[in-house]
């Protein structure tokens, strides 16, 4: 079928493109995407098939086009506070902040309506090792309170974008087996 599937079970899992398997050889995108139809001949080349990014936005397009028009696909990130790793910034309160929760599902929203039909879009990702990165917010049982409100709230941003894009999984990083529980 079209779209971006996964399918199979546990142990079994297959990603396809357009009903065609898919195995991800990829890397993050850092430069500007303005620049990406200069860097996309060498990437395909080298056999990069999947970009992945933090930042979904009005500057994405120039990505898309360029991987699109090389073959390659995108896996397009939302940021979300604090994320993971140094510089990070930015400390929410997932129990409590229903301004900064409600402000970033409408920022997806706005996104995947923009980019959802771009033949780009490998898939979403929500989210950047913010289980882990929450640990420089909170510590104890309030850590503990955060880290479930936070996986609750991934859970809420996937069936958000999924009731915009079901030709395309939803998908949310974080930087140690120990966030799994959570997501759970």
């Amino acid at each position: 079928g079209a779209g971006v599937r996964v399918t199979g079970s546990q142990g079994n899992w297959q990603l396809t493109v357009d009903g065609q398997p898919w195995t991800v050889k990829g890397l993050t995108w850092g430069p500007p995407a303005a620049d990406a139809a200069r860097y996309m001949p060498e990437l395909k080349s080298m056999g990069v098939n999947t970009l992945r990014t933090w930042g979904t936005d009005g500057s994405t397009r120039p990505l898309l086009d360029a991987a699109a028009a090389n073959g390659l696909r995108v896996m397009n990130g939302f940021w979300l506070q604090p994320g993971g790793g140094p510089g990070s910034g930015g400390c929410v309160n997932y129990v409590t902040d229903t301004a900064y929760k409600t402000s970033m599902l409408d920022t997806m929203r706005q996104w995947v309506n923009t980019y959802k039909d771009h033949p780009g879009v490998l898939m979403w990702n929500v989210g950047n090792e913010s289980i882990l990165g929450l640990q420089n917010c909170y510590s104890g049982a309030e850590l503990e309170n955060q880290r479930v409100a936070y996986a609750k709230y991934i859970n809420e941003a996937v069936r958000a974008i999924h009731a915009i894009d079901t030709n395309h999984p939803v998908t949310n990083t974080d930087a140690w087996t120990g966030a799994w529980v959570y997501l759970k």
